[in-house]
């Protein structure tokens, strides 16, 4: 007769020892017993603590942690790149080691005990150089002031981000926010050459990524060698891959300044004419091809060429006619930068102003009421003044 054979499973045991029994019985109730002493050992615990910023070709130290009520007979680090020397290490619970290439690594710890029981950690480290790091653009570069620019960027998206790096070539301007993405500089004086900036991105482990694309400040100027013109010239704002235009402004009476013209993106030059003997102010404002980022340029100002009338006063004679009118005739004006005539009242003296009367640019004579001399005071005129 063929005895049967039975599996059974015993789990959740606690630590310790333990008396298994076996009890069998059969359809005519006859009974066995059988009984055997076990001992449940306790699996070591294990772990360890691996900084999150593991660069590449730089020495890290890895610090394991093995707990057990039971001796350690062997442990274990694999750090997942089998081509570099101490990948595996079963000597140093705390060892050292250097990734040499990229990509994702699995770094494991495992231990056991004397009695056969094991356990086990693993951690995915992600190694990466230089290539990895984004490249965010520069908006624009602005002035502020006359000696001062506003840079605005992109930000970065990089996990791993360490500092961002505006530099003019010479001079690195750091930046450690993330989340900042703009910079003001102060400048030593108002710039007389233009200056290029760009953008780069550095990571935690100090690799650097590439540069953006500079961005180069408009230089304005302004002069006058024409009569009553100020000729602006100012250099191409750089480095959108166009500028759409460029806007000029002037300071008017107000003290606002207002937009005067707007010039297609590839001229970069503007005269101002039908000027006064006076101060002008002005900026120019360059548009990107979006019509999203600005740039504007220092201010500058200048007083046009002037040329005045030599002869302040060309009255020839003035006379009574008839009972209400009073007649001045004046010579025909010789001045090269003629435009019309202007007759000028006073009261008393010359010195109290009264009145400016505009007489166009054809007369040679001019009949007023005679009543304008009937007040009590005595009125002196003085012109013909030629205004340019």
């Amino acid at each position: 007769m063929q005895i049967p054979k039975y599996k059974d499973q015993i789990s959740d045991l606690v630590v310790g020892k333990h008396i298994l029994e076996l009890v069998s019985k059969n359809s005519n109730n006859c009974r066995d017993t059988f009984s055997q002493n076990v001992e449940i050992y306790s699996n070591p615990m294990v772990n360890f603590n691996a900084k999150d910023t593991i660069c590449l070709s730089n020495i890290e130290q890895y610090k394991g942690e093995i707990q057990s009520d039971t001796q350690i007979s062997f442990f274990q680090w694999n750090f997942g790149e089998p081509t570099s020397t101490g990948n595996v290490n079963v000597t140093d619970i705390e060892p050292w080691f250097t990734y040499n290439s990229i990509g994702l690594k699995t770094v494991q710890l495992m231990a056991e005990t004397v009695n056969g029981c094991r356990d086990s950690v693993a951690q995915d480290i992600t190694i990466t150089d230089a290539t990895s790091i984004d490249n965010p653009q520069i908006n624009y570069v602005t002035f502020v002031d006359n000696q001062t620019i506003e840079i605005s960027f992109e930000k970065s998206s990089i996990n791993r981000f360490g500092q961002y790096h505006v530099t003019d070539g010479t001079k690195s301007y750091d930046v450690l926010d993330q989340n900042e993405t703009t910079i003001t500089i102060d400048l030593v004086s108002m710039p007389v050459n233009s200056n290029c900036y760009e953008l780069k991105v550095e990571d935690y482990c100090q690799l650097i990524g590439l540069p953006s694309v500079a961005h180069c400040y408009m230089i304005l100027s302004v002069s006058s060698t024409q009569s009553y013109e100020n000729q602006l010239n100012w250099t191409p704002y750089e480095c959108w891959y166009s500028v759409l235009e460029y806007d000029v402004f002037k300071l008017d009476e107000n003290g606002v300044f207002t937009k005067l013209a707007t010039i297609d993106g590839s001229t970069t030059s503007y005269t101002d004419d039908g000027l006064c003997d006076q101060n002008y102010e002005y900026y120019v404002e360059a548009v990107d091809p979006t019509e999203t980022f600005r740039s504007k340029s220092y201010k500058v100002s200048q007083r046009p060429t002037y040329v005045r009338n030599p002869n302040l006063s060309s009255i020839e004679n003035m006379s009574l006619d008839g009972k209400n009118e009073i007649l001045v005739k004046w010579d025909r004006s010789t001045f090269t930068e003629f435009e019309n005539y202007q007759l000028l009242k006073y009261e008393n003296s010359f010195d109290n102003l009264v009145e400016e009367i505009d007489l166009g640019d054809d007369f040679i004579l001019i009949t007023m009421s005679k009543q304008m001399l009937t007040l009590t005071y005595i009125k002196y005129y003085r012109g013909i003044v030629v205004v340019t």
